[in-house]
């Protein structure tokens, strides 16, 4: 691979990989998202790499909480594969969402969303939220941009535990800026700690 720890480079051509041809999809502060596809099946998979140095915690914590995401199945959460250790990435690989994001659907609106998707898109996220709650596990930075909607055009939450994953559980609180301040409860603008009922705050201010 050829990488550096300032860059999100990812070389479609290691022997030893079997993600080729990437492309990136977005980026963010600490991780990138690029369309991957498996030479292994041929099939196309989203990769998220996530920088180790910038992530602030040992490996062992990423290599965690990539498991639990792979005890989460639930139709409105993305499907989760596998994860990998790539210096210097950490990587882990969902399925390939290709409906857009809630935010563009969002921004790309004449008006208002129809009152029935709105209501067909709430209830499918709650339901996402409720299956990872009863799993002792919060999404903490649940927007727009983190709901995709697959080619039938149902919700699917992402980035899941993300935050998590950069912050360590017991002390996340609004210094950490986990969460986008549109989306943040009055609890966690006071600093408290992040709950689940945090996560429901979220979804009312989505809607």
């Amino acid at each position: 691979m050829l990488a550096t720890e300032d860059s999100f480079k990812y070389d479609p051509y290691d022997s030893d990989d079997p993600f080729q041809e990437a492309s990136q999809l977005g980026e963010g502060s600490f991780g990138a998202t690029h369309t991957m596809r498996n030479i292994d099946d041929g099939q196309l998979y989203a990769v998220k790499l996530i920088k180790i140095k910038k992530a602030g915690v040992p490996i062992e914590n990423l290599q965690q909480e990539a498991s639990r995401l792979a005890k989460l199945h639930h139709p409105n959460i993305v499907r989760y594969y596998t994860s990998f250790k790539k210096k210097p990435f950490f990587a882990i690989v969902t399925e390939l969402l290709t409906g857009g994001s809630l935010l563009e659907r969002i921004d790309g609106a004449a008006g208002p969303l129809p009152a029935g998707q709105i209501k067909r898109w709430t209830i499918q996220i709650a339901s996402a939220l409720a299956h990872m709650h009863a799993r002792r596990m919060q999404h903490r930075d649940l927007k727009p941009d983190n709901v995709l909607f697959d080619a039938r055009g149902d919700a699917r939450i992402i980035d899941l535990g993300l935050a998590q994953i950069v912050v360590a559980k017991s002390k996340v609180s609004s210094k950490n800026a986990v969460g986008a301040e549109l989306y943040r409860s009055p609890e966690k603008a006071l600093g408290s700690a992040y709950d689940a009922k945090d996560d429901i705050w979220a979804l009312g201010c989505m809607v």
